[in-house]
């Protein structure tokens, strides 16, 4: 279930979520209680086991702290203690033998190695899956440890538009020799015969490291059935929930505590009704679960939405819930059965993303509104005290005077110290870009980084341009190619006096280029003269200045505005002036009132040509050439639950989750235009959509926005699960559920 990574990210969060909503349709279970081994009795109650992987052959885990090694089954062997590193390794006997029985999931047969090939590498792309061919060309999953692995994976991946996979299992010719080395410090073991190693820290702190993240907890490192190395990572389930928060809605991105508890109470939710999914362990780490990346993630605000909603977990009739989520909702979530054919649940409807109540926040400026495209330069320049004039001013000349005492202004502005040089006819564009790379200390950075053939390049976008003195071309060319210089405003004639309005684009840019002044925040709301706005994980509060200038956000236009209209959760970005106060504020023209507004994949668009579709198609569906594709049915939200694909062969009805998954979108909430080529023909697809992720259950983005505009964790999840009550439950044995107060 990866939602929204810090870098993020994002391109498998589809998978995942659907393998998650496959796997927590089943009734719901609780582990049996088992008594925890020798190693494992100084860890913190409740544990979980995260496989961290199955297929190691060799595997280097680099120390923070020194930790005991144990062996045996029941970890009753003590080896000694390790300070730097830990290797463990199959023998030569172990990679070379066979497994007593193989499982595998055979997706498709195909008549060339080359197509088969294409398949194998798709699966490996959008999944974690190894995927191989065979000699007879068939595309398998695997090996698994397990046929009970093996049926998770299939269940994944059928329904991720592989429908027709089945489970292959082989008897093997030798058996499997048992056997792994080991080495720690000063000691080396080259046989630990049908073992298990458990690396057990001093302390809970992050002592563990392993392929550059560092983990909780105890590790364990053991051979599987398939005759390969699982590493698995064993800790406190709060400890779990640290390392999964972060990756699952990043406080980074999105820094509302509310909204993080509610992903808190969701993923522990999830967590505890997938319990005992795989041989040997609880639950994986990767998008097939939910993305686990140990201490390496973890974030004061991430943590602390764990530990203010420890224990709790969310419930229908006593049950705990099949908690899915999805990125953004692009408005409005859909019912499970709409999607998952079938699997419904009486919490899982569609919910309009929208805000029940909903406050509006009006500022007004005293400054009048001017339709001028340099009305924001203007402000903000004004602002930091590098121009007094108004945009009636602009048309006029420049006086040489101003101009030195602007660049001086703007240094100042940028923090950079001035090198002193004679202000000589730079009222014209030539000589002004000359001085203004001298008193920037740029000259150098000229002289050795641009050379002769990028001026004629750079001058050549201007036709017929009249600047007689080689010099300043070479500066102008610069300034034109670090795009600190505008087309529009170098005049042709270079000998003629610069008007104020081309002064005050040039600045604009080198001053944004030299240290950016602008802030960027969301807004939350204004009370009593006070503006708060919400920076990164900070929430802070402003005064609007007498004269502050306001601005809505058009693309790359921002349009003076005297009256602004805030409801909570609109971008922002605003310049405060030397009291601190905001004197200029743009706000981005909203996408419209829903609560996952914010999100960049709220609305989204995606051209795919006929061809490309088609080939896409036919990795799952045998139509032929793809002709059209034609909406049969929607569901409550707008989203396709029913599309034919219609084929030169045959056409072929797909629904549900399988829909985006065999036309490559982000959501099902799309609409279809075609363009058609001169012969009349279908060329390609044109798909507006909005949302992305199944569109089921918990909206990520929209519970931020909820959270900005003051819910609680609690009302977040009761808005998008309905009737579900949260409680707080011991594990592994549940005992009354008591309802937080």
């Amino acid at each position: 279930m990866l939602i929204l990574r810090r870098c993020s990210t994002l391109a498998v969060i589809g998978a995942a979520l659907l393998f998650v909503n496959v796997q927590s349709c089943h009734s719901p279970r609780v582990a049996p209680i088992v008594p925890l081994l020798p190693p494992l009795a100084r860890l913190k109650s409740p544990a979980i086991r995260v496989g961290l992987g199955t297929d190691f052959r060799s595997t280097e885990i680099n120390l923070r702290q020194k930790v005991q090694i144990y062996t045996g089954r029941n970890g009753s062997i003590f080896l000694g203690e390790a300070t730097r590193k830990v290797v463990v390794e199959l023998t030569a006997e172990s990679l070379m033998k066979g497994l007593d029985s193989r499982h595998s999931v055979q997706i498709g047969s195909f008549v060339t190695a080359k197509d088969a090939e294409a398949i194998a590498q798709q699966v490996r792309t959008e999944s974690s899956f190894k995927a191989f061919v065979t000699k007879g060309n068939q595309v398998r999953v695997g090996p698994f440890t397990s046929k009970p692995e093996a049926k998770a994976a299939l269940d994944y991946l059928v329904s991720n538009g592989y429908p027709d996979g089945f489970i292959q299992e082989e008897a093997s010719k030798e058996s499997a020799t048992r056997t792994f080395k080991l080495a720690f410090d000063d000691k080396y073991f080259d046989r630990v015969r049908e073992g298990t190693v458990f690396l057990v820290p001093e302390t809970n702190e992050p002592a563990i490291e392993l392929a550059a993240k560092s983990y909780r907890g105890v590790f364990e490192v053991h051979l599987n059935t398939g005759n390969r190395l699982t590493i698995i990572d064993i800790l406190n389930l709060e400890d779990y929930l640290r390392g999964v928060v972060p990756n699952e809605l990043s406080p980074s991105s999105f820094p509302q505590i509310e909204a993080l508890k509610a992903q808190a109470i969701a993923a522990r939710t999830y967590a505890l009704k997938n319990l005992g999914q795989f041989d040997g362990y609880d639950i994986c780490a990767t998008p097939a679960c939910q993305v686990y990346e140990g201490a390496s993630s973890e974030t004061a605000m991430s943590d602390r939405a764990v530990e203010e909603t420890a224990g709790e977990v969310a419930v229908y009739n006593g049950e705990l819930i099949n908690a899915l989520y999805t990125s953004t909702c692009g408005g409005s979530t859909e019912a499970a059965d709409k999607i998952f054919e079938g699997r419904g649940e009486p919490y899982l409807v569609p919910v309009a993303c929208y805000p029940e109540q909903m406050k509006e926040y009006e500022l007004r400026s005293e400054v009048p509104a001017a339709e001028d495209p340099k009305a924001f330069a203007l402000a903000l320049l004004r602002t930091l005290g590098v121009v007094d004039l108004t945009p009636a001013d602009l048309a006029e000349n420049a006086r040489e005077d101003e101009l030195a005492a602007c660049v001086s202004q703007s240094i100042a502005a940028c923090h950079r110290k001035s090198t002193d040089v004679e202000p000589h006819g730079i009222s014209t564009i030539g000589p002004l870009a000359t001085y203004i790379i001298n008193r920037f200390g740029w000259k150098e950075k000229v002289d050795r980084l641009f050379i002769e053939r990028d001026t004629s390049q750079m001058l050549g976008m201007i036709a017929n341009v009249v600047m007689p003195d080689e010099k300043d071309r070479r500066s102008v060319a610069y300034l034109l190619s670090e795009k600190l210089l505008d087309v529009a405003d170098i005049p042709v004639d270079g000998t003629k006096p610069l008007t104020r309005r081309q002064v005050v684009g040039l600045l604009y840019n080198v001053i944004l280029s030299a240290d950016d002044p602008r802030h960027t925040a969301s807004f939350l709301k204004a009370t009593g003269g006070l503006v708060t706005l919400e920076e990164g994980i900070n929430e802070k509060s402003y005064h609007l200045a007498k004269n502050v200038t306001f601005f809505m956000q058009q693309g790359p236009a921002a349009i003076q505005e005297q009256r602004l209209i805030f409801i909570g959760g609109e971008r922002v970005q605003f310049v405060p002036d030397s009291a601190g106060d905001i004197s200029v504020l743009a706000v981005e023209q909203p996408q419209g009132l829903a609560n996952d507004r914010s999100s960049r994949y709220y609305r989204w668009e995606n051209r795919i040509s006929r061809a490309d579709l088609s080939a896409r198609v036919a990795r799952n569906y045998s139509v032929g050439e793809l002709l059209d594709l034609q909406v049969i049915s929607t569901g409550e939200s707008n989203r396709v639950t029913e599309l034919m694909v219609m084929g030169s062969t045959q056409n072929v009805t797909i629904r549900g989750i399988k829909i985006r998954w065999a036309l490559g979108l982000r959501d099902s909430l799309f609409v279809i235009d075609r363009i058609y080529d001169s012969n009349g023909n279908i060329a390609a697809f044109h798909f507006s959509g909005k949302g992305w992720g199944h569109g089921v259950g918990l909206c990520q983005v929209g519970a931020y926005g909820l959270a900005m505009r003051g819910m609680n964790d609690q009302d977040i999840l009761k808005t998008y699960y309905k009737g579900v009550e949260i409680v707080r439950r011991y594990w592994p044995r549940y005992t009354e559920g008591q309802y937080r107060k």
